[in-house]
């Protein structure tokens, strides 16, 4: 298929699916969305405070405590939920593209029993694809604090920092690329049961293009465009409805000054995050699984094997081999 037949037949599975695939992944999603109200709640406002204006050192200290109590804090509730979501999405997809009934209970049972080798695969995922934010920053500090030791007429400084701020912009490009080369690797772990490292390998060389097959990245990048209308138009359509029915308004209003009437303003804020997160990520899931069948019947003539396995299975018998 091509990249729009593949987009167009993961959108209609997660129709098929919709039901079934959000309820098993709304508590996954709550935890991501918890990752992410802390970060917007905590430690992003932290970072335009400082107990020492004149210290670059004292600055960068906060900068970096309060990015490792984000990792620490909101680091497992986003790896864990990104690999409990993600893993749901694949086993039923996956039962879908092998014509298996639906079945909610087993594609749970299978999610359990490879919980641990996902989460390790999601942590090395994200630590590979994160490293060029990581240096992005680090050269941007390092600007900063050449900035409080040389002087004024120095443009090694300001060079420094653009050069960092440079490096963010590319880090989160290679970010997306990374993401893109292993997006198959946990389709590619829980079908043919491979370890983090085997898995990652076997995602690059289902997706690796030559002169007569295209390449599968591809595919990816075009997903990438279309899940970031598709949040913009969720943000939007969630954002005017909200407003429009004031239900943020009537905690507060209702308990005035209490804790109720703060926690209900913040959910109904973070709700077009949770939407988008509850729609994104098994999406992600659906279409890379698709992707990963569509790989390998391209390059292996996995239909053919399906095919002589199910015979196989059946006890029937043949002149030929299949």
């Amino acid at each position: 298929m091509s990249s729009n037949e593949i987009l167009d037949a993961s959108f209609g599975a997660c129709r098929k699916l919709g039901g079934p695939l959000l309820q098993l992944t709304l508590a996954p999603t709550a935890l991501c969305l918890a990752a992410v109200a802390f970060l917007f709640a905590y430690v992003i406002p932290a970072l335009n405070f400082t107990k020492d204006p004149g210290s670059f050192a004292v600055q960068a200290s906060e900068i970096l405590g309060l990015m490792l109590l984000g990792l620490v804090v909101g680091g497992p509730l986003v790896i864990i939920g990104l690999a409990t979501s993600s893993a749901i999405a694949v086993q039923l997809t996956s039962g879908l593209m092998m014509g298996r009934p639906l079945d909610k209970e087993a594609a749970l049972d299978a999610v359990r029993q490879n919980l641990a080798l996902i989460l390790r695969l999601t942590l090395r995922e994200l630590f590979i694809a994160s490293l060029g934010i990581v240096i992005g920053g680090a050269i941007t500090l390092f600007g900063g604090y050449l900035s409080t030791v040389t002087t004024s007429d120095t443009v090694t400084a300001g060079l420094v920092a653009a050069v960092g701020i440079l490096g963010l912009f590319l880090g989160f490009a290679v970010f997306l690329q990374v993401m893109a080369t292993h997006s198959l690797a946990i389709p590619a772990a829980l079908v043919e049961k491979l370890g983090p490292t085997a898995a990652a390998k076997r995602s690059k060389q289902l997706l690796k293009g030559s002169a007569l097959v295209p390449s599968g990245i591809r595919t990816i990048w075009s997903l990438y465009f279309v899940l970031f209308f598709v949040m913009i138009a969720l943000v939007l359509g969630i954002s005017i409805a909200l407003e429009l029915m004031h239900i943020g308004e009537l905690g507060p209003k209702l308990f005035p000054g209490s804790l109720i009437g703060q926690l209900w303003a913040t959910i109904w804020d973070l709700t077009p995050v949770f939407v988008i997160l509850w729609a994104v990520i098994p999406a992600w899931g659906v279409t890379t699984t698709m992707l990963y069948y569509e790989r390998r019947i391209r390059l292996e003539g996995f239909d053919i094997e399906a095919l002589a396995s199910e015979i196989s299975t059946r006890g029937r018998t043949n002149r030929f081999e299949i």
